[in-house]
């Protein structure tokens, strides 16, 4: 009897020891995939305060920077970024709402909207509500008020195959983003 119990105890012991291991290399996968998407490409260049500083004079003529050979940075779904000006202030949270001044290009430099063009009105949104393309909604909440950034949205979390008015279908958007503050 005794051996009975120990071997269903045994038994009992293995199951979770076999399912702790699943758990385990299910962690790691989704580990490794999370550094890779952060990794820099190849071929690209670390950017100096040289690079943003020029990037920035290039942006107040509204034109798009030339990002393509900079290591940006990546958040877990794929927008990527880089902080040109780096921002102090308090990080968006779901519900908060957001006040930014930005450009929108398409890859190919076409300017496509721009707060700063139209009528200077900086653009409010509630993080989480959706009147924002997905990629914002996901990016925004890793930077910080008072920061500068350009901002590469893959097409699936921009318009997507549908496109917009003025955005063709499957476009990555590239953007400039000024966070004037969060509230």
């Amino acid at each position: 009897m005794l051996e009975a119990a120990v071997r269903r105890r045994n038994q009992r012991r293995g199951v979770a020891a076999r399912r702790g291991a699943a758990a385990l290399a299910a962690a790691a996968i989704v580990l490794a995939a999370a550094v890779l998407a952060c990794a820099p490409r190849e071929g690209t260049t670390p950017v100096t305060d040289e690079m943003r500083a020029a990037a920035r004079v290039v942006i107040e003529r509204g034109e798009m920077p030339d990002w393509r050979t900079w290591e940006l940075e990546s958040t877990e779904r794929g927008v990527r970024y880089i902080d040109l000006v780096p921002g102090t202030g308090r990080r968006p949270d779901w519900g908060n709402t957001v006040r930014v001044h930005y450009h929108l290009w398409l890859t190919d430099g076409t300017l496509v909207d721009s707060s700063l063009e139209n009528d200077a009105t900086p653009f409010e949104f509630e993080v989480g509500e959706g009147r924002v393309v997905p990629g914002w909604e996901n990016v925004v909440r890793h930077l910080r008020a008072g920061g500068e950034y350009l901002i590469v949205v893959p097409p699936e979390l921009g318009y997507g195959r549908r496109g917009s008015r003025t955005v063709p279908g499957n476009a990555t958007l590239v953007f400039y983003l000024e966070i004037i503050g969060v509230r």
